[in-house]
């Protein structure tokens, strides 16, 4: 079983780890971690990075399942995000090309972490063209750091080695860790080759 948990606009480390399996299980009974990629993904604007955040309900629970984490929807994110999103890619070469695959996702409410969370991961990857089978895991799976299957962490440093064009890189230097929607809209259909070529 190679587990990966389930993180908002994944970042280019994860989707490095991710093409490198054809079968994977998502893991949907992890102890949800506040303050970490389940909730919140980084995008380079034009003011620079910028971080998105997903606002969730405090259950006071202790090691709850992310299957059970709820969303906070009165804050109208969604929304926020999206206009956030057009501010720092309407420009760049492709995001025209797939805004209408992805706003859906922004319009519809959501009550679970995880039913936005996935439903644009498999969005992603269908426009990625990234076809990992993926499964989701069926109860709490504990593992520690020596585990040999691949878990994927929240990333320190990218490992990417070969910079691509981004919409402000007339003001800023590459900045690789951002989520995977960066890749997307400024090399669109060759973000897989881009992907393949870091291996």
């Amino acid at each position: 079983m190679i587990l990966f948990p389930c993180l908002y606009n994944p970042p280019l480390n994860y989707y490095l780890e991710l093409i490198k399996h054809n079968d994977i299980t998502i893991d949907f009974h992890e102890h949800f971690v506040k303050q970490t990629l389940r909730t919140r993904c980084r995008i380079l604007g034009p003011n620079g990075m910028q971080e998105l955040n997903i606002p969730t309900q405090h259950s006071g629970r202790n090691n709850q399942p992310v299957k059970d984490v709820r969303i906070h929807n009165g804050e109208a994110w969604q929304k926020k995000h999206w206009r956030s999103l057009c501010t720092a890619y309407n420009r760049s070469p492709f995001f025209e090309f797939y805004e209408d695959e992805l706003v859906p996702l922004y319009k519809k409410e959501y009550n679970y972490l995880l039913d936005f969370t996935f439903s644009l991961f498999i969005k992603l990857n269908e426009l990625l063209k990234i076809t990992p089978t993926c499964h989701q895991s069926e109860n709490w799976i504990p593992y520690s750091s020596n585990d040999p299957r691949i878990i994927f962490s929240d990333p320190a440093h990218q490992r990417v080695s070969k910079p691509y064009l981004q919409v402000f890189s007339y003001k800023y230097s590459f900045v690789a860790d951002t989520g995977i929607m960066d890749l997307l809209f400024n090399e669109g259909p060759a973000s897989s080759s881009y992907l393949s070529s870091q291996q």
